[in-house]
């Protein structure tokens, strides 16, 4: 029984046709929760054997490169296959993320990376230990697989990088509190679609920071499991609305404007899991993790406008607290 994956609360049209069926289908114990952070497995055939090999990676340049791979592979075709790669993000080349094939085999299912990748994510911000590591994937408890975090550093490198260390800032409300009021003041573009994404779309997602402090560990475990999850649904797929659930002290909603395009481009799934990657990003460019709005902008046609809010709630993934997208 799956214990992770999204309730949609679907609109049918035509278009609901290509959502997979087994979305439409969530286990309602409550009693499978977990209370540390960590993320249970998307489906209980699959596990991951994480093995720290000792040698220290910076804290944000991990969990960033993650991010941005797990956005890479989520608007791909989940069920398909991605070649054995060795793997380097542009704005974070201090981790080299190496994907191995059972055997020396040349593909690996690409369901496996993204849950393998969000899992061991997952498990380094529940222990605060981050390492390089080797990550074994079992599959019905068959290997099937192995991603290896390695460093890839050097002192023009690390020099060179768009990615500050935020821990302290992270652990200490009163460093947070001095950036607050310059962060508040502006809002941060990003534009270009993700690695996976058309590139002949043009996408900008604009943040601007707006309300209190919220936990930057908590973002990068929303982030993360979003878009593990979401990556499961057809990425062309139109969207009316998306409500994460409520974990880590996160909850996130975006939507299409009431007064939206009469023609596409649309609010699709690629752009809303484009969105969630670039949460963070925003973020450290605007110098603080805060609640913040944001909108997305396909090809300077605004499809969805959307928020990030701190709860009260505890910081968990239930399977009772579900995900709400609503498909026109």
């Amino acid at each position: 029984m799956r214990v992770s994956s999204l309730l949609l609360y679907i609109s049918f049209t035509s278009a609901a046709a290509i959502i997979p069926h087994n979305l439409l289908n969530s286990s309602q114990n409550a009693g499978n929760v977990t209370l540390n952070n960590s993320i249970v497995a998307p489906d209980p055939n699959f596990e991951v054997d994480v093995s720290y090999l000792g040698a220290k990676v910076p804290m944000i340049s991990y969990l960033m490169s993650t991010v941005q791979y797990l956005t890479n592979l989520s608007v791909l075709e989940f069920s398909g296959y991605t070649t054995a790669i060795s793997w380097t993000s542009t704005t974070n080349p201090q981790i080299r993320i190496v994907v191995l094939g059972e055997r020396g085999a040349t593909f690996i299912e690409r369901r496996f990376i993204v849950w393998g990748l969000g899992m061991a994510a997952a498990r380094m911000i529940d222990v605060k230990k981050f390492e390089t590591a080797s990550i074994n994937l079992l599959w019905c408890g068959d290997y099937v697989g192995t991603i290896m975090i390695l460093p890839r550093i050097t002192k023009q490198l690390e020099n060179q990088s768009h990615c500050p260390d935020l821990t302290q800032v992270s652990s200490q409300p009163s460093m947070l509190q001095n950036v607050h009021g310059s962060a508040n003041e502006s809002a941060c573009s990003i534009t270009g679609g993700g690695g996976g994404s058309d590139p002949k779309h043009n996408v900008t997602v604009t943040g601007r920071l707006t309300g209190p402090p919220v936990d930057l560990f908590d973002v990068f475990l929303f982030v993360t499991r979003a878009l593990m999850d979401i990556a499961e649904t057809e990425s062309t797929a139109q969207l009316d609305q998306y409500h994460s659930p409520i974990a880590a002290n996160i909850a996130v909603s975006f939507f299409a404007p009431v007064d939206r395009h009469p023609g596409p481009p649309f609010f699709e799934v690629r752009w809303l899991l484009e969105a969630i990657g670039k949460i963070p990003e925003i973020m450290i460019k605007n110098g603080a993790f805060q609640e913040a709005m944001f909108s997305i902008e396909v090809d300077s046609v605004r499809v969805a406008d959307g928020y990030l809010e701190g709860t009260k709630l505890p910081a968990i993934w239930s399977s009772s607290v579900n995900s709400n997208i609503s498909v026109s």
